[in-house]
């Protein structure tokens, strides 16, 4: 199952949220009840536009020392597919929670100079 989740992202204080949606490709190799699903449709090959979800996530930054920080980020998916097997269709919803923790940097930005034209 491949999302390609397209969202929108804002920040307030030391949070970071985003929301968003995304289509479900799907390749499928099934076999139900001894009987195999044939590749021969769908698009390229064997792949299915199959469903969509939607997707929200909150992210914190925790500084460390000299630019690092630390990341820690929540998100929650809902997705739901309709896949073809052989005789027939599946329905599979989903529902998930991904945390994810990382190491980041961003490097101090110079000042600016202000501008002095009259």
């Amino acid at each position: 199952m491949h999302m390609f989740v397209l969202s929108r992202g804002w920040r307030r204080g030391s949070l970071s949220y985003a929301v968003g949606a995304a289509p479900v490709v799907t390749y499928l190799i099934s076999r139900v009840r001894g009987r195999e699903l044939e590749h021969g449709d769908g698009v390229l090959a064997g792949y299915h536009l199959s469903g969509g979800a939607l997707v929200g996530g909150l992210t914190r930054r925790f500084p460390l020392a000299s630019g690092f920080f630390l990341s820690l980020d929540s998100r929650l998916s809902a997705t739901y597919v309709r896949v073809p097997v052989a005789g027939g269709h599946a329905s599979v919803p989903n529902f998930a929670l991904h945390l994810h923790a990382g190491i980041g940097f961003q490097p101090s930005r110079a000042a600016q100079p202000e501008n002095d034209a009259p």
